[in-house]
């Protein structure tokens, strides 16, 4: 089937807008192979137009991904000074991790702890404090 040289340009004009190939087959009634087709041929108008309406984008409304990232960069900035006046230092990112480890790691064998104090017949219960024994058996050797 010949489509018309209008059907082509909507084709093109919906894909730099972002709609996928079925939402414009299903708009131009036009074979989702068809489009496809026409998506290769068109790539380069295509990928060029979206260049364009970004660079619109940017200068209608002043934002710019380096803008953003600056921005985000500040907010950072701010964040990790605030968090160091509070703190009397820097906190690195690993140690927030480490101290949340140990954290859970505390309230882990503190569940542990209850669930074998008492609840011992519960199954549920003595399968993870297996479970703990056996993966903490790596910290300290009670064969020794």
């Amino acid at each position: 089937m010949v489509h018309s040289l209008s059907t082509k340009h909507r084709f093109v004009e919906l894909r730099v807008r972002g709609q996928t190939l079925d939402r414009i087959s299903a708009q131009l009634n036009v074979a989702r192979s068809t489009l496809q087709r026409w998506q290769a041929e068109y790539a380069s108008d295509i990928a060029r137009l979206r260049r364009s309406a970004w660079e619109d984008f940017e200068a209608d409304t002043g934002f710019t991904p380096e803008r953003e990232l600056l921005r985000l960069s500040q907010s950072i900035t701010v964040a990790e000074d605030t968090l160091a006046s509070r703190l009397g230092r820097m906190v690195t990112l690993r140690l927030l991790r480490s101290i949340l480890f140990n954290r859970e790691h505390r309230l882990a064998r503190h569940k542990i702890g209850a669930c074998a104090d008492f609840l011992p017949m519960r199954p549920r219960c003595t399968n993870h404090l297996q479970q703990i024994v056996f993966q903490s058996a790596d910290f300290h050797n009670s064969d020794s």
